[in-house]
């Protein structure tokens, strides 16, 4: 940690600290940070759109996109009434 500490000082970018998350997935607990706080007790993390969980069974994941999916077919049956089953489903996947 305190390595990507001082490559970020070096090159002047500066890490936002409270927006830090520490995830272990190993039967160890992690090692404590020596210089700032980080949240290492997580469940879940949410890492460029997917979320992991300390299981690893992506349940929550896989939640989420099925209730994005089932708004946007609802978003569809509200707007497209009267719609041939062939519209609707080039509709649907093009959407979802």
């Amino acid at each position: 940690m305190n390595t990507v500490k001082t490559w970020s000082d070096e090159w002047l970018l500066r890490l936002n600290i409270d927006k830090c998350k520490a995830v272990s997935y190993c039967l160890k607990t992690p090692l404590d940070a020596q210089c700032h706080i980080i949240d290492v007790n997580m469940s879940f993390i949410n890492d460029l759109g997917v979320i992991f969980d300390s299981n690893l069974t992506f349940k929550d994941h896989m939640a989420q996109k099925i209730n994005k999916a089932y708004s946007i077919l609802g978003i569809i049956k509200r707007n497209f009434i009267y719609m041939d089953e062939s519209s609707f489903i080039l509709l649907y996947k093009s959407m979802v």
